[in-house]
Order: C-alpha cells, then sequence, then structure tokens
C-alpha cells in the first residue's frame, strides 16, 4: 500500500511539474501596433521585462527552403515586428543565388521572400545581419550597404519594397538598431547605430530615396562595460527604442559563446542552451553629438522553447526590440532554425524532427512584462544539465 501511494505521489507530482513546465505555452500574447510607439519610461519598461520568455507566435514554417539552410552555414541572422507580421533575415551563403534573403511570416504561415539587393561589382552579398523595424520602415545591414525598405505593402498583401541603399560605412553588417528620433525643431529623422554602438547616424526619411546618413560624433567616455559583454559573453544583436523626450536607448542582447563546440561547454545554467542577457545603454543626442552612458540595466533571460534538443541560445542568432505601447516594452528572439533539429532534406523543403509529431513551425519568443512560467523544454535542459552535473560529465 506503501508502494502504491508513493508511485501515486510520484505521478501526481510528475503531472503537476509537467503542466507547470508546459505552462509557458498559454501566456496571453501582446497586442503589436504598425505605427511607432515611443515610451514613457525606457529604464522602467525594461526593469519590468520577465526574465523568463513565452511563446509569443509559431507561424508554419512549410515553405521554407532546404537550401537556404546549411548547418554550420547558413541559418536566421535576425528578426523584426511590424504589427502581426514577422521579418527573418537569413544568409545566403550556400544558396543557390549566394544572396540574402528576407522571408516573411504572419502569426500563421509564410507568406514570401525577396532576396537582398545584389552587389553592382559581381562581389558577393549574402550575409544580411540583424535587422530592425521602427514603424513601416526597416534596416537590413550589410557590410557595404545598409538596404532600408517599406513593409506597409504586406498589410495589402504584398512584399515590402526597397527604398534605398545607403551607403553602409560604420554599421558594418552584423547587426542594426534602428529607431525614429525627432530634434528640438521637431524634425522627424531615422536612427541608426551598429551592435557596438561605435557610430550613430540620422537619415531624413522625407528626403528618400536620396537622402544621405548624417554622421554624428560619438562620446562614449560615460559607457563603461559589462560582465554579460566581456569574456566568453558576445554582442550578437542590438536595438535602439525612443522615450518620449527623444532620448535614445540601445538594447545589446548577448549570449555566452560555445566553448569551443563541445557538449560540455554548451551546458549553461539553463541547460543545454547558451545564457542570454540584454545590457541597457543611454544615447542622448545634442546638435552634432551622440552621448552614451551606461550601462544603466542589465539582466539574464531565458527563452521560451519547447525543442526537447536545442544547442545555441536566441540572441546567438536574432533578438530585437519594440515599444507594445507607451508603458511596455517587448523584446524578441527565435532559435536559428525555422522548425526543430534538422535532420535532412526531402526534395526542397527541410525535414526537421518536428516533422515527425507536428508540422514545422518558427517560433517566436517574447519578452514582457507578464510573468511566465518555464517551458516544458526549458525544464527538460534544466534537468538534463542537473542531471550531468550531478554524474559528473560537466562541471
Amino acid at each position: 500500500m506503501k508502494t502504491s501511494k508513493r508511485i501515486l505521489a510520484i505521478g501526481m507530482i510528475t503531472a503537476l511539474l509537467f503542466a507547470l513546465c508546459a505552462g509557458g505555452a498559454a501566456a496571453k500574447t501582446p497586442a503589436l501596433r504598425t505605427e511607432f510607439i515611443r515610451l514613457n519610461d525606457v529604464e522602467k519598461s525594461f526593469a519590468a521585462l520577465q526574465p523568463q520568455g513565452k511563446k509569443f507566435a509559431a507561424p508554419s514554417s512549410k515553405g521554407f527552403p532546404s537550401d537556404i539552410i546549411v548547418v554550420n552555414s547558413n541559418h536566421i541572422q535576425g528578426i523584426a515586428r511590424y504589427g502581426k507580421y514577422t521579418v527573418a533575415s537569413v544568409n545566403g551563403h550556400e544558396s543557390k543565388t549566394k544572396l540574402g534573403y528576407l522571408f516573411f511570416f504572419d502569426d500563421k504561415k509564410l507568406l514570401g521572400s525577396i532576396t537582398t539587393p545584389a552587389p553592382v561589382d559581381g562581389g558577393s552579398r549574402s550575409h544580411p545581419g540583424g535587422i530592425q523595424a521602427a514603424g513601416k520602415y526597416l534596416a537590413v545591414p550589410f557590410g557595404d550597404i545598409v538596404a532600408l525598405y517599406d513593409l506597409s505593402p504586406l498589410l495589402s498583401g504584398n512584399m515590402p519594397t526597397l527604398l534605398a541603399e545607403l551607403p553602409g560605412g560604420g554599421m558594418g553588417s552584423g547587426s542594426i538598431g534602428l529607431t525614429l528620433y525627432a530634434d528640438e525643431n521637431g524634425k522627424e529623422w531615422l536612427a541608426f547605430t551598429d551592435c557596438d554602438i561605435q557610430g550613430v547616424q540620422l537619415l531624413d526619411p522625407a528626403a528618400l530615396p536620396d537622402a544621405q546618413p548624417v554622421h554624428l560624433r560619438v562620446d562614449r567616455s560615460g559607457m563603461t562595460g559589462s560582465e554579460y559583454l566581456t569574456g566568453d559573453w558576445g554582442v550578437n544583436n542590438t536595438a535602439l527604442v525612443t522615450d518620449v523626450n527623444n532620448v535614445l536607448y540601445a538594447l545589446i542582447l548577448s549570449s555566452r559563446q560555445s566553448m569551443g563546440g563541445k557538449l560540455a561547454g554548451q551546458i549553461g545554467e539553463e541547460g543545454l542552451d547558451y545564457e542570454d542577457a540584454m545590457v541597457l545603454y543611454k544615447i542622448e543626442i545634442d546638435g552634432t553629438e551622440a552621448k552614451v552612458t551606461g550601462p544603466v540595466a542589465e539582466k539574464t533571460v531565458a527563452p521560451f522553447d519547447s525543442y526537447l534538443v536545442a544547442l545555441g541560445s536566441h540572441f546567438r542568432f536574432t533578438g530585437t526590440a519594440q515599444a507594445l505601447d507607451a508603458d511596455n516594452l517587448a523584446v524578441f528572439s527565435s532559435p536559428s532554425l525555422p522548425g526543430n533539429l534538422a535532420l535532412g532534406i526531402a526534395g526542397d523543403e527541410l525535414v526537421q524532427l518536428a516533422d515527425f509529431f507536428a508540422p514545422p513551425t518558427f517560433t517566436i519568443n517574447a519578452y514582457t512584462s507578464q510573468k511566465t512560467l518555464p517551458s516544458l523544454g526549458s525544464c527538460f535542459h534544466r534537468g538534463l544539465a542537473w542531471l550531468l552535473r550531478l554524474v559528473g560529465l560537466v562541471d
């Protein structure tokens, strides 16, 4: 009898833990608007972000071409949100075109894709970096240019249009932050920064397609380091937001790097995932100067992850930020592949582990002010990490 009660108790505890761990998927999805929004208090909104991510959306990735994803070569570089739409930038080193790609999803399915601008000299331009949207504008960085797109055609069922190819000097191809900024005269500008806040540029959207970026002098004397940006931590994506006083803030999204690709080196506090962190810096523009201070805040976070096999963090590949309303900020991320662990290809579509159980999806994770619980996948990773430590396979 005692044994039966013990088994029953263990079963009930296991069921409870399963229900709690799976609860991360049930969190209410916040609405996203297409217009640009300024935050009342960025630092307060950042402080309210919960460290546990939740499933924001999971559109079907059916139709995502297999030649775009080659293990250890091609992967998703960045994501951006525009209303109900998600944009994913993907490098195309091993693709048929040797160009970069932008894929467009609504919250249910893959809508289509476009190739990024080809270089005029016949060289390579296959690596779009991390991206960001500000209202209808989308910035996509390359080494030599920044491609600026208009996302509003998505609202009428069409693909976004290219507005301009801007000189890429100072922005690099890692990632780009984009927001709107109004100067002392009320004139609205597009504001850009690179992944390390080395450069800050302004662009007059009213002068497109012939507008040229204005390079500001960047004062970094008030910018100190962060433990999440040194050592085996690395900057992966940067996003910009603006407050109601037109002060800019840069969210640097960082991840702890792989230790030589060994499994033991990929066992972090969150299990088989790398660890992710957010670091917030303030950027105050005065005339032709941008003064950077901070970090004013920082925190480690854990994404929603439904996959039982997942090597690599979200911020290692993607990350962006956006205001939900004047008081609430959201940070979005996704895994490196649309779907679960890739096993191979069949025809022109990617075959993933998820295909054997359910259709493959492009899972989008969100950090918001709403409290949520870890996903089943996250619980599995933490349990496996604990078990491997217990038996001495990892430190």
